[in-house]
């Protein structure tokens, strides 16, 4: 059996701690040594805010004074720095004793589960090659932009951009001259358009662009043309090959803007779409603007 109800606590996955009504350190399990790396009397006596990462320390004092005011508070999260300077991330449920002026709380460090949940989401909403919103994501971005737009009565352009020769690229010069091809690309897409503004990879050879609170059609054009020109110019250190066409990048990029030409999410995205694909038939390596949904020229393409 335990020799006390002290080492017991130290038996526990979780931490447990407590501290004064001025947040200082009056004891601490034997897990605040494994979670912070400290030795169990380098905390003692210090005030727990010491520990916090210095963007989490608001927030901290305020879930603090909750605490006090309120009895308890569950599943409090916030992030420690260890002794090492690595950050960890703690889960706490603590508890006011009004009696005794004490907060007890038990911490568990969830750095793994929040790393292992990061790399879930990222695996979820992110294209692997370029690290861009995938199409699952911008959906979702395109739909928040839309309730913004009719919100706010702005417009919002979408371009859907299609690469007209990832194809020949991965036939004629390989699979790793094609990622290099949707790299460029990506970064491209991305260089043009402000921090604001979503580039996803739809699939493929395909990126969507939401442009939101533009000014007008013309303005999503011209920032359509500036992509299509960055996208022909090739890098200064690479020059085309017969056996690496990918130095030069053609595409063809169709734009759709709310409310002029759609008024929802897959309407929007099938003018864009159609858009691109007059310009492909009209020989690619351009920019196409939707007709006006008014004009019912659309269904005809």
């Amino acid at each position: 059996m335990f020799s006390s109800l002290s080492d017991y606590l130290d038996q526990l996955l979780e931490a447990i701690c407590v501290v004064d009504e001025n947040g200082k350190f009056l004891y601490l399990s034997s897990g605040f040594k494994r979670i912070l790396g400290y030795e169990i009397q380098e905390l003692l006596g210090r005030s727990m805010l010491e520990f916090v990462h210095p963007d989490d320390r608001e927030r901290t004092l305020k879930a603090a004074r909750e605490i006090m005011a309120d009895g308890a508070k569950v599943d409090f999260e916030n992030r420690y720095l260890r002794k090492d300077g690595q950050i960890v991330d703690i889960q706490w449920c603590a508890q006011w004793n009004a009696t005794d002026k004490v907060r007890i709380a038990v911490a568990r460090d969830i750095t793994k589960h929040k790393e292992q949940l990061s790399l879930l989401q990222n695996l979820a909403f992110y294209d692997q090659l370029t690290q861009l919103p995938n199409r699952a994501l911008c959906s979702d971005r395109l739909r928040q932009a839309l309730a913004r737009a009719r919100r706010e009565q702005t417009q919002l352009a979408l371009l859907f951009v299609d690469l007209d020769k990832l194809k020949y690229v991965n036939d004629t010069a390989g699979h790793q001259a094609g990622d290099r091809l949707l790299l460029r690309t990506a970064h491209c897409l991305s260089g043009c358009v402000r921090d604001s503004d979503t580039v996803s990879r739809f699939g493929g050879d395909e990126f969507v662009v939401i442009l939101d609170e533009i000014e007008d059609e013309d303005k999503a054009l011209m920032i359509a043309n500036k992509i299509l020109s960055h996208l022909r110019t090739p890098p200064a250190s690479s020059l085309p090959t017969a056996a690496d066409d990918s130095s030069v990048i053609q595409a063809s990029i169709g734009v759709a803007t709310y409310p002029k030409h759609a008024q929802d999410e897959h309407s929007l995205l099938a003018a864009a779409d159609r858009a691109m694909y007059l310009a492909k038939r009209l020989g690619g390596d351009r920019v196409q603007l939707a007709p006006d949904a008014k004009l019912g020229i659309l269904d005809n393409l």
